[in-house]
């Protein structure tokens, strides 16, 4: 399902506090752009699209203007990440797709993504709050050696995986180098990432984030165990 916002006039169309302009007679896909928690709150498109300056549609069919604001309040109850435009520096950070939330027997809680068919890569935000007292992560030239942020992932049906793709420090600022590869487990596994190879700044009270991609084909399901991962963080 998308979150589309419609022109139905022959001029460009602004939403003001969402800053997107819309073309004469055309659309945008705002899911591609923000979270829908930045959607439901736009005073501005609640004013067009009550004066049906703007039509709502997710993908397939318009939504009335009577039930837009519910329906889009309603679209990402099942993201791991609602408030994705939260990461400082990066706030088009698109939302994942629907994943669903269950308890396994190895006593975690995982939110886990079924592929579809055709697979459609999904993009998870982790963020992790670093404590008043942080000074510096640990790395393996610490005794004992450790790491400085890691969470737990598995597969659970095919040989779908994840890959970390970017970590933000505090200052919103992205590192694509040095991070783990792809991984894919049918057991519990945690990925870790060390503090040595971690080059932006981390500072205290703040937070830095990560995004971690999950793949697959059709029908295979990989999740992510949201409870250690929120809690992730390794200090000195």
């Amino acid at each position: 399902m998308a979150v589309i916002a419609k022109n139905n006039t022959g001029d460009p169309v602004t939403i003001t506090d969402l800053g997107v302009t819309i073309p004469g007679s055309g659309q945008v896909t705002l899911s591609d752009y923000m979270s829908s928690r930045l959607v439901a709150g736009s005073a501005d498109l609640n004013t067009l699209v009550w004066a049906e300056t703007v039509t709502m549609n997710d993908g397939a069919s318009d939504v009335a203007k009577e039930k837009y604001i519910g329906w889009i309040a309603s679209y990402p109850t099942d993201y791991l990440i609602k408030y994705a435009e939260d990461i400082p520096g990066r706030p088009m950070l698109r939302d994942v797709p629907p994943l669903v939330l269950f308890d396994t027997g190895d006593g975690a809680r995982y939110l886990y993504h079924i592929f579809p068919s055709p697979p459609v890569l999904v993009d998870v935000v982790i963020a992790f709050d670093l404590p008043s007292d942080f000074s510096v992560f640990k790395r393996t030239d610490t005794n004992p050696a450790g790491s400085a942020l890691r969470f737990h992932a598995k597969t659970f049906i095919g040989t779908g995986g994840w890959t970390v793709m970017a970590v933000y420090d505090t200052n919103g600022v992205a590192q694509t180098a040095g991070l783990p590869p792809r991984g894919s487990s049918p057991v519990r596994t945690e990925v870790t990432i060390d503090g040595a190879v971690l080059t932006g700044t981390y500072e205290a009270d703040k937070r830095c984030h990560m995004v971690v991609q999950l793949d697959g084909i059709a029908a295979e399901v990989v999740g992510i165990d949201v409870d250690s991962s929120r809690a992730g963080i390794i200090l000195v």
